[in-house]
């Protein structure tokens, strides 16, 4: 089918310049024919397509329903406040950072 209307569409754009130029009818016609022609390709193309089963509706249905429930999980997720605050063992780990760091300087200043 590619090679038709690869074909038909090289013949009418040869005819419709050649008719553009000359003005000859018989240019018309066979750029007509090959209109036809492509368009009758595109047809059988479009048919052979719309042929094809399609998904069931109730798949596409449960599909979207369960990307839905994800959303929401996701959405929800999301609300969740984050606490910024400092857990207990950081606030022990300072306390003790300050307990060091002013024993080392109370050494060094000996």
């Amino acid at each position: 089918m590619d090679g038709v209307f690869s074909s038909a569409k090289n013949v009418y754009h040869t005819n419709f310049l050649e008719y553009s130029t000359t003005g000859e009818p018989k240019y018309k016609k066979a750029y007509e024919a090959a209109l036809q022609s492509m368009d009758s390709t595109l047809a059988s193309l479009q048919a052979q397509v719309s042929s094809i089963p399609q998904p069931h509706e109730s798949a596409h249905t449960l599909e979207r329903s369960l990307i839905h429930e994800k959303d929401k999980v996701t959405e929800a997720k999301m609300r969740v406040p984050i606490d910024l605050s400092p857990s207990p063992s950081m606030y022990w780990r300072y306390i003790t950072a300050g307990v060091l760091i002013c024993f080392a300087a109370g050494i060094a200043s000996l």
